[in-house]
């Protein structure tokens, strides 16, 4: 089966048409050594772009999105829907500029990146009086009760938050954090430092 645009995408939940609106992501370059998992990225990726097969589209839709949306719920504190949302417009930017991606980092860095400016768009469209960057709220501090990983993580700043998903739960190194976030490698450190020290102290 060839696909062309607009191209339906199934979300992690059901399937949901939508038309490509042109989205270049960011580029970047640094020295990378690809792994196995890159290189079959690689393979698929220009597979698609010959041939716009469906069943090769899926093929790395199944790769990527689990990931992609597990960092979507934490980033928009857990709707559902919005969660679904945030892959869903992560794909249909990826496919509308894929043929532009010149592979100066891997597939996963440069689709995480995208992922991640989609969930930053949607936040500060439902910004709330929250607190200031890199900095989190005291309520927590001041309860008695255990509240789990997810909860605390909830409670951090976007910056914060992005930063421990990146490299805590989804093991992206420094240099690559630095690419997604537009952060140095030093800055991405000494952030990550301050927002363990940060969780720290609302699980305890």
């Amino acid at each position: 089966m060839r696909v062309g645009l607009p191209l339906v995408i199934p979300s992690p939940e059901k399937n949901i048409g939508a038309r490509c609106n042109l989205s270049i992501a960011p580029k970047h370059s640094f020295h990378i050594q690809f792994s196995m998992t890159d290189i079959e990225d690689r393979v698929l990726v220009k597979s698609f772009l010959l041939t716009r097969s469906e069943t090769i589209f899926r093929q790395l839709y199944r790769r990527h999105t689990p990931a992609i949306y597990r960092m979507a719920l934490h980033l928009c504190d857990k709707n559902i829907q919005v969660a679904e949302d945030i892959v869903q417009e992560t794909w249909l930017r990826a496919v509308s500029s894929l043929d532009c991606f010149q592979w100066r980092s891997s597939f996963r860095t440069w689709l995480w990146g995208i992922a991640i400016n989609c969930s930053r768009e949607y936040n500060r469209k439902n910004k709330t009086n929250g607190p200031p960057p890199n900095e989190i709220t005291d309520v927590q501090e001041r309860q008695d009760i255990k509240i789990d990983i997810n909860n605390a993580l909830a409670t951090l700043s976007p910056g914060y938050r992005e930063i421990l998903i990146l490299h805590d739960l989804e093991g992206f190194r420094h240099h690559e954090i630095g690419i997604l976030l537009e952060i140095s490698e030093g800055t991405s450190k000494s952030q990550l430092h301050h927002a363990r020290k940060a969780l720290q102290r609302i699980l305890n």
